[in-house]
């Protein structure tokens, strides 16, 4: 079978969607980390634009890894195209929420490349700029166009009204759609009625972000981080991974830490991340008294991070707005237990009382009083980092990614049309 990726962002850029993209493509291929059996793999081909002048990504948001493509088992075409002043970054807000991003040459490699390729179904990645007009092309070629909703399209605090509509204008286009969670669904698809109206009455179809199971383990090893940041070997540790903007919330944790430094004197905070809000979170560890008890590790990077995950009693979290929450299905993953707020997709990834705890609202005393619970309690946090371990292993791997991606993708191309 012949699959035509189409995706606006993608490698030598190492983001968190970019590195998924190629995961996936690499599976379908037969190859990489959580790959098809030979004989079930399918020939692939990316189509993604030229950014060599820097138009799509943000000057701070260098390419890395230059050389991957020689490696890779799949193949990329990359064409010119002129997306620079319909950035999705900030096409969703303002005045500009009115307008899509609109691809000044997707038709153009739809009827040229893409048709040369032959595809039997196209994989879009990112509703716009491409997916109407991928729907479009494969409706007169007779080629099934599946959607998946990367979380960075979904319509978070500071969307507009249009964009949404862009976004379901895409979905109600292209015969099937894929969402990374239940509530990236809720949010593009609405109530029963709006369902209906988009999807004929289908459930939709979640399809979750993928973690690699062989570099994130239970069997990484923490002592060395615990000697680096000086957390003594019975010493309760609490970890988040996180950028270090105002939208986490970090903060929330820290003053969990100081409600719980009277009964839990040698209780310590390990923040890993970088970000413009560390200053602020640095003054008010101070001011509560917790300067020598929330460590500021700075940025990690990717491959190095299981050993961080792993050196935490807890994995805690409170994030404003996440569509996926990839880092909690990174400490499940390592078999770390969760206290994360329920909102937004959080919720859907972190199972209560089974992989970790949730709490309702950012209250410092409702995350206090869980995280004590679980830190009384070392059976019930050693039940908890097996059913996590389990859950990342069962849903989250790659190896059940790319399975999925290619079951529905061929059930597609079988399809009527």
């Amino acid at each position: 079978m012949k699959i035509a990726v189409l995706t606006p962002y993608f490698l030598p850029y190492m983001g968190g969607a970019e590195v998924g993209i190629h995961h996936i493509a690499a599976g379908l291929c037969g190859a990489g980390e959580g790959h098809l059996a030979e004989d079930e793999g399918h020939e692939v081909r990316i189509f993604v634009p030229d950014d060599s002048a820097g138009a799509l990504y943000p000057p701070w948001q260098e390419a890395q890894n230059s050389e991957w493509e020689a490696g890779a088992p799949y193949a990329v075409t990359r064409f010119p195209d002129h997306l620079s002043r319909f950035r999705l970054s900030s096409s969703r807000k303002g005045m500009l929420s009115w307008v899509p991003p609109v691809s000044q040459r997707a038709g153009e490699v739809l009827r040229g490349d893409v048709a040369a390729f032959a595809p039997d179904a196209i994989l879009c990645f990112y509703a716009l700029p491409y997916a109407r007009a991928a729907a479009a092309w494969g409706r007169r070629a007779g080629v099934p166009v599946c959607l998946s909703l990367m979380g960075g399209e979904i319509t978070g605090p500071d969307s507009r009204l249009f964009w949404p509509l862009h976004i379901r204008a895409a979905v109600r286009r292209c015969d099937h759609t894929i969402y990374e969670t239940p509530f990236c669904a809720r949010t593009v698809t609405g109530g029963p009625l709006r369902r209906r109206l988009l999807l004929g009455g289908r459930p939709p179809h979640i399809i979750p972000f993928g973690v690699d199971t062989s570099l994130y383990t239970p069997d990484a090893d923490p002592a060395a981080v615990r000697r680096q940041w000086g957390v003594g070997e019975g010493d309760p540790l609490l970890v988040t991974i996180s950028r270090l903007a105002r939208v986490k919330n970090i903060d929330v944790q820290i003053r969990a830490v100081a409600r719980l430094a009277g009964s839990h004197p040698r209780l310590k905070l390990l923040v890993v991340g970088s970000g413009n809000w560390e200053p602020e979170l640095r003054r008010l560890a101070a001011e509560l008294g917790l300067a020598d008890r929330v460590i500021f590790a700075g940025f990690v990077a990717h491959e190095d991070l299981p050993p961080y995950y792993r050196a935490g009693d807890l994995f805690t979290y409170s994030s404003t707005f996440e569509t996926f929450g990839l880092v909690l299905a990174e400490a499940m993953a390592c078999g770390t237990p969760q206290v994360a707020v329920g909102r937004t997709a959080v919720a859907d990834v972190v199972v209560p009382d089974r992989t970790g705890l949730l709490i309702p609202d950012f209250d410092p005393d409702d995350m206090a009083r869980a995280i004590a619970s679980l830190l009384a309690d070392p059976q019930r946090r050693a039940a908890m980092s097996r059913a996590s371990a389990d859950l990342a292993r069962r849903e989250y791997s790659w190896a059940s990614v790319v399975k999925r991606y290619s079951h529905t993708l061929e059930g597609l191309a079988a399809g009527p049309r």
